[in-house]
C-alpha cells in the first residue's frame, strides 16, 4: 500500500511541475508579445463595474507579474498593472500686455469751479480691471456732485473690462471728473506695460 501512496505523491508533483511549466510559458509568451509590441496603446482600466477609465499612451505604466503555484492540482496565476506617474498638469500659459496688480494714480482737473482732484486705484489682472476704487477732492460743492455721481456709476464702467478697450465719456453726466479717470488710466497703463 505504500508504494501506491508513494506513486500518487509522485504524480501530483508531476502534475503541478506541468501546471507550472504552463503558467511560465504563458507568461514568457504574454511579456515577450509585449516586449516586441513598438506600437503605443492606451490602457484601459475597469476599477469598478461600469467605470472606465482611459489612460493615455504617452503614460508610463510598469508591470508586475505574480505566478503562485502548488503541487496539487489548483494553480493560480495573477497579473498586476501598476500606474506610474498618470497624473499631468499643462502649463497655463496667458499672454498680457500688462503685469498683473494693484496700481494707483492721481490726477488733477480744472473745473469751473476751480481746482480738482481724483486718485484711482485699478487692479488688473490677465488685462482686465478687477477692481477699482475712487477717491475725490473737490474744491466746491458743484464739483463734489459731480464727483459723487462719478463714483456711483463708474464701476459698473469699469469691472470686467479690457484696459485696452475702455473708453468713458461722461460717467452719470459727470464729464469733467471721466476725463480725468481716462487720463489717470493713461498713466496706469504705462506703468503697468509688461
Amino acid at each position: 500500500m505504500q508504494p501506491q501512496e508513494n506513486n500518487n505523491t509522485i504524480l501530483k508533483i508531476i502534475t503541478g511541475f506541468i501546471a507550472i511549466g504552463s503558467i511560465l510559458g504563458a507568461v514568457f509568451f504574454y511579456q515577450k508579445s509585449q516586449t516586441n509590441n513598438t506600437q503605443k496603446q492606451d490602457l484601459t482600466i475597469f476599477s469598478e463595474p461600469d467605470v472606465q477609465n482611459t489612460i493615455p499612451a504617452s503614460t508610463t505604466v510598469s508591470t508586475t507579474t505574480t505566478i503562485t503555484a502548488t503541487a496539487t492540482k489548483s494553480v493560480t496565476a495573477t497579473k498586476t498593472a501598476e500606474i506610474v506617474n498618470a497624473t499631468k498638469t499643462a502649463p497655463v500659459i496667458v499672454n498680457t500686455k500688462y503685469k498683473n496688480g494693484v496700481y494707483t494714480e492721481t490726477k488733477g482737473y480744472t473745473s469751473p469751479g476751480g481746482q480738482d482732484e481724483i486718485t484711482i486705484s485699478l487692479t488688473l489682472k490677465d488685462d482686465k480691471i478687477v477692481d477699482a476704487t475712487f477717491t475725490a477732492v473737490a474744491s466746491n460743492k458743484e464739483s463734489r456732485e459731480y464727483q459723487g455721481a462719478f463714483s456711483s456709476g463708474y464701476k459698473k464702467a469699469v469691472i470686467g473690462k479690457s484696459v485696452d478697450s475702455l473708453e468713458l465719456n461722461a460717467v452719470s453726466g459727470a464729464s469733467l471728473t471721466t476725463g480725468a479717470f481716462m487720463k489717470a488710466l493713461d498713466s496706469i497703463v504705462l506703468k503697468a506695460k509688461a
